[in-house]
């Protein structure tokens, strides 16, 4: 039997768990070793629900979802001394999974590693990664990792008249890291790295359609619980983390397929837009959360440009996203701007994308300026709950863990206090969380916290009594929506 056959009898054999990758021998991922594995439900939970829904048009018969590791390095005392500048990071795990977008089944992952030639692999990389130097000393290069995945779209995606797009979590992957290493590294990107879905864009667009969803985050975390969507094995495993894309995409075409995945982002086409149109605006990725209008007024001055405008992208909870736009005077300006992409802006590798004053415009209701100094920035960036690690770094109230060193909040760990709504009128009956991170006042009709689901107190239904006694006397002809959520009579 072919090494091909064997694959696709595997694929055959769902499973409801995916295998962990300290799972497998470290012989077979080294290089371009392959590792198909069977094909892998995303949820028992799901499965339990019922098949997925088969009908209707599907834009792509296969997404593949990607996360890259890179080599770093970070020192909170002194951050010029880093051994790996962002601007110069190396890709050193490059896997995927291929996810049917009929059966909802990962039917194909694969985990490639490449061995960096320009920068050290760190103690900080190996911690934060779990990538050692034995793992990467048979490894191949970028090029032949691209070779093998280019390869296998070939082979088992386009040959047999299937179609297939890529999707990232943030523009990072393709928009930056690949773009600017294939660049350095003189490799030149065949043409199925021009079309991908950034899946913190996607989920904002899902947000916008379906207004009753609970997305309040953009991190791969809290879109998992958005979409009752399961991590997968474990942070800052590439593999690992490109399954738990698979697993959120997959959740939310079932949830809406025929909605969902539709419009990926084109870059050459957008290019040609750009161009054609004369456009002057540009967007921005990877920004810090905490940047500032004249720190960034500042990055552009120092290539000679001014923007006239510059807009930051806030999440669904209202927090700075790490995105934005610019825009400039003239077409010549923003073109201009194109060259900085993948630049370095303190310490953060910076996107800078084609865009419109059209998109800009569309997307004016989840904008703002960027505040002018750092104390208004800080308090933008954190919300209640936020916890302070005892390695000095800040985390969202969702992490469970450090981002930084993978440790859990020490008891007593600082936590910024409640204080997000204290100036909210409240009406008779509503109520405040008793969630002590979150203080979120809900309408009386809801029957747990819009922010964090936490379940509605006890002394809710005294004060909802209250609510109908305070409407006064009715007169003839009143009626009573008979909806349970309804907040009016």
């Amino acid at each position: 039997m072919s090494k091909r056959e064997r694959d696709e009898v595997e694929s055959n054999e769902p499973v409801a768990k995916f295998p962990a990758v300290d799972e497998v021998e470290p012989g077979e991922i080294a290089g371009v070793e392959e590792q198909p594995g069977p094909a892998s439900t995303c949820s028992e939970s799901e499965a339990a629900q019922g098949a997925p829904d088969n009908s209707g048009p599907r834009a792509f018969d296969y997404l593949i979802a990607l996360h890259f590791e890179a080599t770093c390095d970070e020192t909170s005392t002194d951050p010029a001394s880093a051994k790996v500048p962002r601007d110069k990071a190396e890709i050193i795990e490059f896997p995927w999974a291929v996810l049917d977008t009929r059966s909802l089944a990962v039917v194909h992952q694969r985990q490639i590693y490449c061995k960096p030639q320009a920068t050290p692999l760190t103690e900080f990389c190996t911690r934060l990664t779990g990538i050692t130097s034995e793992t990467l000393e048979a490894a191949g290069t970028l090029a032949s990792a691209l070779e093998a995945f280019d390869s296998y779209l070939a082979a088992e995606i386009t040959s047999v008249g299937k179609s297939f797009c890529l999707v990232t979590h943030g523009g990072w992957d393709i928009g930056n890291q690949l773009t600017r290493e294939a660049r350095d590294k003189g490799i030149t990107l065949s043409p199925n790295w021009l079309r991908y879905f950034d899946l913190k864009q996607e989920a904002v667009r899902w947000g916008r359609q379906h207004p009753k969803s609970n997305i309040r985050n953009l991190s791969l975390e809290a879109l998992t619980r958005a979409f009752n969507a399961p991590v997968v094995g474990k942070q800052h495993c590439g593999l690992d983390e490109s399954l738990t894309i698979a697993c959120i995409v997959g959740a939310m075409m079932k949830a809406d397929p025929s909605g969902s995945f539709t419009d990926p982002i084109d870059t050459e086409n957008a290019l040609r837009r750009f161009q054609e149109d004369q456009a002057t605006a540009v967007r921005l990725g990877g920004l810090p959360f905490t940047l500032t209008r004249p720190e960034l007024d500042a990055w552009f001055v120092g290539s000679e440009l001014r923007p006239i405008n510059l807009l930051m992208i806030k999440d669904p909870d209202g927090r700075p996203s790490g995105s934005g736009f610019a825009d400039f005077s003239t077409h010549r300006e923003a073109s201009a701007a194109l060259a900085l992409n993948s630049g370095l802006l303190g310490e953060r590798s910076i996107e800078v994308q084609p865009s419109s004053r059209a998109t800009v415009a569309a997307t004016s209701s989840s904008t703002a300026p960027f505040p002018m100094d750092k104390a208004a920035a800080a308090a933008v960036a954190s919300v209640d709950g936020d916890w302070t690690c005892s390695c000095g770094f800040v985390n969202f109230v969702f992490r469970t863990d450090c981002k930084m060193c993978g440790l859990p909040p020490a008891p007593g760990a600082e936590r910024r206090a409640p204080s997000r709504f204290p100036d909210v009128a409240m009406r008779p009956g509503d109520w405040r969380c008793t969630n002590p991170s979150c203080g979120f006042i809900n309408y009386s009709s809801r029957q747990c916290c819009f922010k964090c689901d936490t379940p509605t107190p006890a002394s809710h239904v005294a004060a909802a009594s209250a609510a109908d006694k305070a409407r006064g006397e009715w007169l003839a002809g009143d009626w009573k929506c008979p909806n349970p959520r309804c907040h009016n009579a």
